[in-house]
């Protein structure tokens, strides 16, 4: 797991004058807008990995909550903020297959499989 610092991170403030820290997980662009993944990894930093099996890692990170913000460049400044709502559905679609091929676990594939892992190439 990587160390906390050296991981890319948006701070926000809560309503409540709380710092959340959301680790960026991916940007990406959809239909002409740019968007991002957030995620608080360091929630997983609690757990042991390599002495998990299978099916306790694929739990745990089922488990990991995700976040879509869209990104607004100003400038040098990017401002996130909700996305439209009539996309949403797309968008969560979109980083579902991004999740999905970054936490392929060690699985054999075939030039069927369909999973985007790339295998096919």
């Amino acid at each position: 797991m990587e160390n906390m610092n050296e991981r890319d991170y948006i701070e926000f403030e809560s309503e409540d004058g709380d710092t959340i820290r959301l680790d960026v997980i991916e940007y990406f662009e959809h239909k002409g807008n740019e968007y991002v993944i957030l995620s608080d990894m360091s929630q997983l930093e609690e757990h042991d990995f390599d002495n998990m099996s299978e099916e306790e890692i694929e739990e745990v990170l089922a488990a990991q909550e995700f976040y879509i913000l869209q990104v607004i460049t100003k400038g040098d400044m990017e401002e996130f903020v909700e996305p439209d709502e009539a996309i949403m559905d797309e968008l969560v679609g979109i980083a579902e297959e991004i999740l999905n091929s970054g936490y392929e676990l060690d699985e054999e594939h075939d030039e069927d499989c369909g999973c985007g892992c790339g295998c096919k190439e």
